[in-house]
Order: C-alpha cells, then sequence, then structure tokens
C-alpha cells in the first residue's frame, strides 16, 4: 500500500465489552475532515472510514441511521456514490411529493423500504408498499406522493450516478 492510498483508509479498533454501534463525530484522515461510522461486534468496534472522490463510503450500512425528516419538502441524503452509480435514501413524510420529473441518460429504481407510494412512471400510476421495486427507464417522466399516514422510506438508485 502506498502512503497516498494509506491516507484515504482511516481504521481503528476499540476494544469494548459493550461496542454499541454509536457513529462518531467527524475525524481528520489525509487533510480532509470526513465523517466515521463505528461497527459493533460483542467484542468491540471498527471504526472504518474509505474515501473516494472526496465522498467518505463504508461497505456496510443499515438505512435506519440515514432516515430523516424536513417539513419543507421530502428528505434525501446520499448513501453511496460511486463512478457508475448513486445509491440514496427519501424519506417522505405523510402528504409530501417528490414532483414528477425525469433524468436524460440515468435510469432511476425505487425500492420501497417502508409506507405507501403513489408512483407515477410515465403514464402509469401505481399505489404499492415495502418490498416492490419500481423502475423508472432514463428520460422517462417519474414521481412519488406519500398518500399514507406514515413515513414513506425509499431506497434510491441512479445510474450512472447523477453528478
Amino acid at each position: 500500500m502506498t502512503e497516498a492510498d494509506r491516507s484515504d483508509w482511516s481504521v481503528e479498533w476499540r476494544p469494548s465489552a459493550t461496542a454499541n454501534g454509536t457513529e462518531c463525530s467527524e475525524t481528520q484522515t489525509g487533510g480532509d475532515v470526513v465523517g466515521c461510522r463505528t461497527f459493533a461486534s460483542p467484542c468491540g468496534s471498527l471504526r472504518s472510514n474509505f474515501k473516494t472522490q472526496g465522498i467518505v463510503m463504508s461497505h456496510f450500512l443499515n438505512w435506519r441511521d440515514f432516515e430523516g425528516a424536513d417539513t419543507q419538502k421530502f428528505y434525501k441524503t446520499t448513501l453511496w456514490q460511486g463512478a457508475h452509480v448513486m445509491i440514496g435514501l427519501n424519506c417522505l413524510e405523510p402528504n409530501q411529493v417528490q414532483p414528477v420529473h425525469a433524468h436524460q441518460g440515468a435510469d432511476k429504481l425505487y425500492f420501497v423500504l417502508s409506507g405507501l407510494g403513489r408512483f407515477t412512471i410515465g403514464d402509469e400510476q401505481q399505489t404499492v408498499g415495502s418490498g416492490t421495486l419500481v423502475v423508472a427507464p432514463a428520460g422517462v417522466p417519474h414521481g412519488v406522493e406519500n398518500q399514507g399516514g406514515e413515513r414513506l422510506s425509499l431506497l434510491v438508485a441512479i445510474a450512472p450516478g447523477v453528478k
């Protein structure tokens, strides 16, 4: 491993009788301030960072750790960004809407994690719940509305990733 490779990795083992998997504060790695995540095991915790193109990535993510809410518009966050795909989490509170839009040159996939959503894909509309995969090919207008009484959480993938 070269010095440049080492500047992109930060791993720290913390022995502990009761590691709990909590997030840790920001840390300094390779000259950039990056976030970190602690992974728990019965005998300790592993804090690991991987930095690619300025984005910190973990190889193992629990989507519930990234849930959020925004009263003004739906909440979204990027979970992972690679050279060929972007994976995100969208959370819509009851009555929130992601307006119909299209991505030229990028396919979009929604996987419903929890809640019910009314999806528009082209001229088709359907209400679907958890476990459903919704596909919006490149250039096809798509959007979603939370018409249910609880949060709608969606795993979203766009390929190639929108820059």
